[in-house]
């Protein structure tokens, strides 16, 4: 994954995105963190009741954000999500190790952390099916 920094980030998002992002950021607005492969992922808190559902794809030739917020893209919540990423690169979830990990576990326990995962969020069962 394309290394950044916080000049970087300002400079793709600008002043004004950046420092809302960097407040975000800093007061701990940014949770449930995962990479997958060269996404990014977080829930973010904003003005919504319901934290917003950011992503960040970082390549060698872009670095954009989608976001569940009204603005949709290239977001507060998005500069957020990369300021976690390249302060805390450790508090990200590998969801790639993860899958590889289920190789090496039987049939049994895979539909056992299913069952967990639909229990918790019943209407995940419509990606299932």
């Amino acid at each position: 994954m394309t290394k950044l920094s916080e000049n970087a980030i300002r400079d793709i998002f600008g002043d004004t995105t950046f420092l809302k992002g960097l407040d975000y950021y800093n007061h701990g607005y940014v949770s449930n963190t995962v990479k997958i492969g060269d996404i990014l992922y977080s829930q973010v808190i904003g003005s919504s009741a319901k934290p917003y559902e950011v992503r960040a794809f970082i390549t060698d030739a872009e670095t954009s954000t989608k976001c569940t917020c009204p603005v949709g893209f290239m977001c507060k919540h998005g500069a957020a999500l990369l300021l976690k990423w390249i302060n805390e690169p450790s508090s990200f979830v590998d969801a790639d190790r993860f899958l590889l990990s289920l190789e090496r576990i039987s049939k049994g326990e895979i539909i056992n952390i299913i069952e967990k995962i639909i229990k918790h969020n019943p209407s995940l069962i419509t990606e299932f099916s």
